[in-house]
């Protein structure tokens, strides 16, 4: 009886340590599955995150990253061992930062795609605004050439008189209005073409060079540019101008050339294999300098009318250095006569000469021209001025002492008179 009871004991025990052993295998199976289940979502989570490439998406996938994190946070302390060294905290934190980084691609890829997309819209308007300026161009060059045949016929009639004359200034002024808008407008063909990439064409690769090259065939740039620079040298030429309208003429040829020269690198880079294109490239340079010549001829004619006008017979000049050289060889020829002929009465040339024409015209007039465009240097105009005092000191020097004979002159003479005259009150005074 006692044995019975006993083996019904014993065998109870093994059924509670066998269901006991079941449960906690049963429990360990439970907690290996929750830990796979746990790695196995994660990783395509992770593997999501890489994938993913739009903002909608990003929105729905933490969404769902934050449910996942919810619904295992029960089972943290299991994690945390499972997870070592990480834990369950540390997971999602490494979770967060690489969508944070996916997050910032993704906007950085949405907002490159807008900018494409604009340029895109870009260039298509600018092709169509390329197309308009060609036109506008194309009516102006026709402008252009009733106008100078205008102004050709009424240069050739036998007799000018004001009413050619006033008809000839005004062809002469359309014409500089034609070109004035043809400037503005070949400026705004060079950003077309070039968009945004003429400080950069060298960068750029053959499909793109070519697309340029294209549009610059297409709007005809070295052609206009050439026809602009050639009417510039024949307003020039043709128009009647003072200092006022050779500065400006300057001021646009600087500007002109200082364009140029950006846009010439660009098109060099562009034409590297095209020796025709290239030589179009030399022309135009060579086109910029005649223009600039032509100016600086201008300059030095009405310089040289100056002294013609006023009837000083001075040499001839058509630089910086020779302005320099016959103004100095006129003075130093003054000062030599002087110092030669003691008869020579100069006074009335240096007046002629400094009054009538140096201070009152080239000096105030037209030397801060000479110098800002580097036609006569600031140590040449010095010298110059240096060379003009030593005259006026020289013509001045004998007229002062010739002052001052007169005056001593003068007092004496009266103070002859006055001695005289109280001698002879005095003998009067006696005689009484």
């Amino acid at each position: 009886m006692n044995y019975k009871f006993l083996n019904s004991i014993i065998k109870g025990l093994f059924s509670l340590v066998f269901v006991f052993l079941m449960i906690e295998n049963i429990k360990a199976q439970s907690d290996y599955e929750i830990t796979e289940q746990f790695r196995e979502t994660y990783a395509n989570f992770e593997k999501s995150i890489d994938t993913v490439n739009s903002p909608g998406k990003l929105v729905d996938l933490k969404r769902q990253i934050l449910g996942f994190k919810e619904k295992y946070s029960i089972h943290k302390a299991l994690l945390d061992k499972a997870l070592y060294p990480d834990n369950f905290t540390s997971t999602f934190e490494n979770l967060n930062k690489k969508f944070e980084l996916t997050l910032q691609r993704v906007k950085s890829a949405q907002e490159l795609h807008g900018e494409v997309v604009a340029a895109k819209e870009k260039i298509v308007h600018l092709e169509d605004e390329l197309t308009g300026l060609s036109n506008d161009i194309k009516d102006l060059k026709s402008e252009r050439i009733v106008l100078l045949s205008e102004i050709e016929h009424l240069k050739t009639r036998p007799l000018i008189d004001k009413n050619t004359i006033d008809s000839l200034k005004r062809y002469i002024s359309l014409l500089r209005s034609n070109i004035s808008k043809r400037d503005t407008l070949i400026m705004q063909v060079i950003d077309s073409v070039f968009i945004t990439h003429i400080n950069r064409v060298s960068e750029l690769d053959d499909k793109e060079k070519k697309k340029i090259s294209v549009r610059i065939k297409s709007s005809n740039l070295l052609e206009n540019l050439k026809a602009l620079i050639v009417d510039n040298i024949y307003y020039v030429n043709s128009s009647d101008v003072d200092n006022i309208d050779l500065a400006e003429f300057k001021r646009e040829h600087y500007n002109f050339k200082s364009k140029w020269q950006s846009l010439g690198k660009s098109l060099t880079a562009i034409y590297s294999e095209q020796k025709y294109r290239q030589e179009e490239l030399i022309e135009i340079n060579g086109l910029l300098e005649d223009w600039d010549r032509t100016i600086n001829e201008k300059i030095w004619d009405s310089i040289n009318r100056l002294f013609k006008d006023a009837n000083i017979k001075i040499d001839s000049f058509y630089s910086g250095d020779d302005f320099y050289n016959s103004v100095l060889a006129y003075v130093n020829k003054q000062l030599d006569t002087l110092k030669e002929d003691p008869d020579y009465n100069g006074s009335d040339v240096y007046k002629n000469f400094a009054e009538n024409v140096w201070k009152t015209k080239v000096t105030p007039v037209w030397t801060p021209l000479l110098i800002k465009y580097n036609l006569l240097s600031n140590e040449q105009f010095e010298s110059l001025e240096a060379a003009i005092k030593s005259w006026s000191l020289e013509v001045e020097t004998p007229l002062k002492i010739w002052l001052y004979i007169g005056i001593a002159v003068i007092f004496i003479f009266f103070t002859i008179i006055f001695i005289n005259y109280a001698t002879k009150k005095s003998k009067e005074k006696d005689y009484d």
